[in-house]
């Protein structure tokens, strides 16, 4: 019997990303990554679709970015690329718009349709948590008119349905007479209902992902905690301080949680954020179809990226090719994201890193944006301890980074 090949085609691939930022720019680094490694078996060229002449993918990639302003010229533009697979790096399309892409462009996407569309909004998540029984935050959807929140516990969180990443579109309404000038201030003519959510007592925060293959099969990347400063995550740790009992307990939760994604036939990679309450409860929070910036630390510290494991999998390799375990590993490391702090150019001397001793390779990465602003992410920094002995924790607090807000 003729020996399988881990990668199914022994030639070039075109791989197509929908999309031209941060996220499209590391998943064209894992392309060249995987073209090096291997290029006698395989090699891969990695072109984004998007709208940004000066995006993060084209700043570093220009030969491979297609740009285009419409979705007809976007149609026309993945058919004359002749990509065989596309992979979404952001919510900005429906899953209609993927199902015509596949069947007018003859390409298989990352995610599929049937999966994506339970992410083309938040509602849609929350009625998929409710429908496969995972705890999540007391939740309704509610229009402009203050009445339809009369019976709803406040302090509350207010989110935009769609397209609201980054904390641009969540509010913290501690009153309910503040909840007109909340839903003001979001400016949007098409932001009509909104999402009014639970106000957790929050603990902590934690996020893991999960690669599915359609058929069954499953890799959990690694259960990390994160940090928000304000809405928007600031920094995120591979290791958590938790009793082992807790630990586990917590683990077992999450994995329970995404363990009922494995049987829907969804296809691509998925990230989800969990919330822990002051009284011990494990609450989904929401889920993004894609590579997602609390796993970035995977880059570094993991035996593959998030970037990576999609690309492979994307390609044809089986889950079981791509890491034997059923979940992945991650050493002692610290994630910081590298947050805007002022209008102007980028300057790296905003950003200082903690002192360290003993000395550890510190990795910063700049997404190719040329203008700061309050908040906008515009890198990030990994450090990673392989003596796992480091209190990583500690030296990031004392440099003024990750003390978040809930």
């Amino acid at each position: 019997m003729q020996k399988r090949r881990e990668l199914y085609y022994s030639r070039a691939m075109r791989i197509g990303i929908l999309g031209d930022g941060q996220l499209a720019l590391m998943l064209g680094e894992a392309a060249q990554e995987i073209s090096t490694a291997s290029p006698e078996i395989l090699t891969v060229s990695c072109y984004s679709f998007g709208l940004d002449p000066r995006s993060s993918f084209a700043s570093q990639f220009p030969s491979w970015h297609r740009l285009y302003k419409t979705f007809d010229e976007l149609l026309e533009s993945v058919r004359q690329t002749r990509v065989e697979v596309l992979i979404l790096e952001n919510e900005f399309f429906t899953a209609d718009e993927l199902r015509r892409l596949e069947r007018e462009a003859s390409v298989r996407t990352f995610p599929n349709p049937d999966a994506f569309e339970n992410f083309e909004s938040k509602e849609n998540q929350r009625k998929l948590f409710a429908r496969l029984a995972i705890p999540s935050p007391k939740w309704k959807i509610i229009g402009r008119d203050p009445v339809d929140a009369e019976e709803f516990p406040f302090p509350a969180v207010l989110k935009t349905l769609a397209r609201g990443y980054d904390g641009y579109g969540v509010r913290f309404v501690d009153r309910r007479e503040d909840l007109l000038p909340q839903m003001e201030s979001f400016k949007r003519s098409e932001d009509s209902h909104f999402l009014l959510e639970e106000r957790i007592s929050l603990k902590r925060e934690f996020a893991q992902g999960v690669l599915l293959d359609g058929q069954g099969g499953a890799l959990y990347l690694p259960c990390l905690e994160s940090i928000q400063i304000g809405a928007t995550c600031g920094v995120v740790y591979s290791r958590w301080e938790a009793s082992p009992g807790e630990g586990e307990r917590i683990r077992a939760e999450v994995r329970s949680a995404l363990e009922k994604f494995s049987g829907l036939g969804w296809r691509g990679l998925f990230n989800f954020e969990f919330l822990e309450s002051g009284d011990g409860r494990i609450l989904m929070n929401e889920g993004a179809p894609r590579p997602h910036n609390s796993a970035h630390l995977t880059i570094n510290a993991s035996p593959r990226s998030q970037f990576r494991i999609l690309l492979e999998l994307a390609l044809g390799r089986s889950i079981a090719a791509i890491y034997p375990q059923a979940e992945m590993s991650a050493k002692n490391a610290v994630m910081i994201n590298l947050l805007g702090r002022r209008a102007g150019p980028v300057v790296d001397s905003d950003f200082p890193m903690p002192p360290i001793d003993p000395p550890l390779e510190i990795e910063k990465k700049y997404y190719g944006k040329t203008e700061s602003r309050p908040g906008r992410k515009l890198g990030h920094a990994v450090i990673v301890d392989p003596s796992d002995r480091v209190e990583l924790r500690r030296l990031v607090e004392q440099a003024g980074y990750g003390k978040g807000t809930s």
